[in-house]
């Protein structure tokens, strides 16, 4: 609370803010999340030689699933890495090869009187290599799989637990938020009334006197 405002940027923790420019999540603190025992239902002291045990808390995640955000942490990532991806190849590095498992390039082919984008492997070790896909029909089957992936009932449950404890948060802050306001209105009604016995005081009478002939002039 600085000068009877609202700081939000302290009142509302559920936003893990970057410490430097107060603005975005960083990335360190993704990770740091990822791979947090505590989430779990795990205690862990790594520094003090203390491996995961099991915690007498209720966990958000099972052990195989953590255990596999893990393993893909520690092993090679198929997201995009490239800082020159653009719209023309929003899948580039994110689908891979079914070959040889690795992520597509893209390029644009010259042909007699257009340029087609397509989407090819470039792993000489790979018998798909140089065979290129439509970029329209790559789009297409992504798509199609898009539509049929469904959340499992373990992430609407984690899903739900997570929002809940946000909403429960949302609401205690602005529940603070408001005392703070009432207590800062009562403050500003009392200094408004040190201010009117002030100047009722005897030894302002030449204050009231000007004000009177303000407030005439003003009413003519």
């Amino acid at each position: 609370m600085l000068g009877g405002q609202i700081n939000y940027a302290t009142t509302c923790p559920e936003f893990p803010k970057n410490q430097r420019n107060g603005k975005e999540v960083h990335p360190d603190t993704i990770r740091k999340m990822l791979t947090n025992f505590v989430y779990a239902g795990m205690v862990a002291m790594p520094a003090w030689g203390i491996p995961p045990k099991q915690g007498h808390h209720e966990a958000l995640i099972n052990k195989q699933t953590f255990k596999s955000i893990q393993e893909r942490l520690a092993g090679n990532s198929y997201a995009p890495t490239r800082k020159d991806l653009s719209s023309d190849f929003p899948l580039r590095g994110a689908v891979c090869c079914a070959d040889c498992e690795t992520p597509f390039t893209s390029a644009w082919s010259k042909g007699r009187n257009k340029r087609s984008p397509y989407y090819l492997c470039y792993t000489k070790s790979c018998d798909s290599y140089g065979k290129s896909i439509k970029r329209a029909d790559l789009k297409g089957a992504f798509e199609k799989l898009l539509e049929q992936l469904q959340p499992m009932n373990e992430m609407f449950s984690v899903a739900s637990k997570m929002f809940k404890t946000l909403w429960q948060t949302y609401g205690l802050n602005l529940q603070e938020n408001k005392k703070q306001l009432l207590t800062d209105i009562q403050n500003l009604k009392h200094q408004k009334d040190k201010v009117i016995d002030a100047a009722n005081h005897p030894s302002y009478k030449h204050v009231n006197s000007a004000f009177k002939k303000l407030n005439l002039k003003l009413l003519h």
